[in-house]
């Protein structure tokens, strides 16, 4: 199973894919840490919560 897994894996190009995937996590992470969309997540939520009128969604 490991071995079909590799062949397939190296086949469709998977590893460049995932280089690359983590290249742009690590930007994205650099320009909007992840504290800060947590942040922007919880006064969401909290405005959903305790004032659903006003939340914007």
């Amino acid at each position: 199973m490991s071995t079909m897994k590799g062949t397939l894996g190296s086949a469709m190009g998977q590893e460049g894919r995932i280089v690359a995937k983590k290249a742009a996590r690590k930007g994205d992470e650099r320009s909007r840490p992840p504290a800060a969309y947590r942040a922007e997540e919880l006064a969401v939520m909290r405005r959903q919560f305790f004032a659903p009128r006003a939340a914007v969604y």
